[in-house]
């Protein structure tokens, strides 16, 4: 149970707005979408407290990916581990982005229901993504997205080249000021809120070098390990789609919260990945190998939060 001060301003301002401490969860007065002004309205029959809305939202959400995971992956404790050491700060999508991952939440239901092939399936999808845009307007990009790499092969070659040539088109820096994402940021679509994050952080040099470079290792991996159903499967496409969005802008920290809508899905094939290389180390290289990253772990987090 975290108190509504861990997290962000976002937080905050989210629980502020469904205590009704503020007119609107947007300093700016912007309106929200739809779906998160009826959830908090329900919710305040039942709820007088921060914590207790955190916890039905944290269950809310979590709930869905944990079945997902549950259902799909090969390791299901991997998994889970790999949402917090090997995907960066994915994992703060959810302490951080509230309406988005709520969103994402009808979204992930909507795919088990596709994959499943449930009865009127397409049905059920088209109903839980409307659901879920009406959280986060985003929501509609990975559910376009979805449907089309579940119709859309891809080779070896192919998928390693697209990793590589993102990663270096980042490093290069060739997207950070094209037009094409300045009318994103002000077109008026899901995008535009992140605008005023746009201008401040394109222009910084510094930026998410070291996660980029890990997430395209570990593409160049699934693809070289992975059978070929495994690394064709929609979840290593999604997963891909995430590695060239963190790629292309890896000097723009907010585009983790569209990216984090497609690299979460990585954890599965990467955990069945994990789990056909401990299967081929010994027990003395498999501990070395948990050191080496742990010492990793805990020098990277150094380094980020505290240097």
């Amino acid at each position: 149970m975290r108190g509504y001060d861990i997290g962000s301003v976002d937080t905050i301002n989210y629980v502020n707005y469904f205590l009704e401490r503020q007119k609107s969860y947007h300093i700016d007065g912007n309106e929200v979408e739809l779906g998160i002004t009826l959830f908090n309205r329900l919710l305040r029959v039942f709820l007088v407290s921060g914590w207790q809305y955190l916890t039905i939202v944290a269950i809310i959400t979590l709930l869905p990916l944990f079945y997902l995971i549950k259902k799909y992956s090969s390791n299901i404790h991997l998994s889970i581990l790999f949402l917090f050491i090997v995907l960066g700060n994915i994992i703060s999508v959810y302490f951080v982005c509230m309406r988005q991952v709520l969103g994402m939440a009808f979204f992930i239901w909507a795919i088990v229901i596709w994959l499943n092939m449930s009865k009127n399936y397409i049905i059920w999808y088209v109903l839980l993504l409307a659901i879920g845009c009406f959280f986060h307007s985003v929501i509609i990009l990975p559910g376009i997205i979805f449907i089309l790499l579940n119709y859309c092969s891809i080779s070896r070659k192919i998928y390693i080249s697209i990793a590589v040539i993102s990663f270096l088109l980042g490093v290069m820096r060739i997207f950070d000021n094209l037009l094409i994402f300045s009318f994103l940021f002000y077109s008026g679509g899901p995008l535009e809120r992140l605008a005023p994050y746009a201008l401040i952080e394109l222009s910084d040099g510094s930026g998410g070098y070291l996660y980029t470079t890990f997430r395209t290792i570990l593409c160049i991996m699934l693809c070289l390990t992975l059978s070929k159903y495994d690394f064709s499967h929609v979840f290593s496409k999604m997963f891909l789609v995430g590695v060239v969005l963190f790629n292309i802008l890896p000097n723009f920290s907010e585009i983790y919260r569209l990216g984090a809508l497609f690299v979460v899905f990585g954890v599965i094939p990467i955990s069945k990945m994990a789990t056909m290389l401990f299967n081929k180390i010994n027990r003395k290289k498999l501990y070395k190998f948990y050191s080496f990253t742990f010492k990793n772990i805990i020098c990277s987090y150094y380094m980020l939060f505290i240097l």
